[in-house]
């Protein structure tokens, strides 16, 4: 298995990590007041600094920032700075605070997380399965074989098995009792009018050739 690798749990959007890729993410932390890379951490624009930002870590060391960079992540411009930090050990830090700070919105869910801005998605994360917290890959401008592995991983949709499970006729019976069972006519004008667009597999064409014959529609116009 090569450094990098998709795991069965994976594809439910986890990632694993390991010494060989752990320079390459991030954590999203909502403790940091700012972008925190490790040495080895890819950027670019990188700059020394000779007053550098010191950074207190969790067990109250301080550590002292030797460069300034930016992030290679397609981020406003106002949350794209990131700071060296020679004594970060283990994952570099992306600030959820800078993040919305720059108009971004974070949202977490158990396995992923998704940041967007002005209602674009522009990052998406994944839970890691070793520390349970939430990864973004730091390099997203032109990709090598691994990050991208992981971008596309992203980006598209995996199926390991596709079934049929409902014949058109049934959907289409189905489609109509969920909407109490209207005249075929009433339905077909909605759907024309593109009042039910947001109905998965609901089309003209699916009504007009499929609907079966309703004895809740005649029920429900009896006099």
């Amino acid at each position: 298995m090569p450094p990098y690798a998709y795991t069965a749990k994976s594809l439910l959007q986890t990632v694993t990590i390991d010494t060989a890729t752990i320079n390459k993410y991030a954590i999203l932390d909502s403790g940091a007041t700012s972008n925190f890379l490790v040495t080895k951490a890819p950027a670019t624009d990188i700059k020394q600094v000779q007053q550098g930002l010191r950074v207190k870590l969790p067990n109250g060391d301080t550590v002292k920032s030797s460069h300034k960079c930016s992030l290679l992540l397609p981020l406003p411009q106002a949350c794209k700075q990131g700071h060296i930090i020679p004594g970060l050990e283990g994952f570099s830090l992306i600030s959820v605070v800078t993040l919305c700070n720059a108009g971004c919105e974070v949202l977490f869910t158990a396995i992923s997380c998704t940041i967007t801005h002005k209602g674009k998605v522009i990052l998406r994360g994944r839970k890691c399965t070793k520390t349970g917290l939430w990864l973004l890959p730091l390099d997203q401008t032109t990709p090598t074989n691994e990050v991208a592995a992981n971008v596309n991983s992203q980006d598209a949709e995996y199926a390991a098995n596709i079934i049929t499970t409902m014949p058109k006729a049934e959907l289409a019976k189905y489609l109509h009792q969920s909407f109490c069972s209207p005249p075929k006519v009433t339905f077909l004008k909605a759907i024309d009018n593109k009042h039910l667009s947001s109905i998965p597999g609901l089309t003209h064409d699916l009504i007009h050739k499929y609907i079966p014959p309703s004895t809740a529609t005649d029920k429900d116009h009896m006099r």
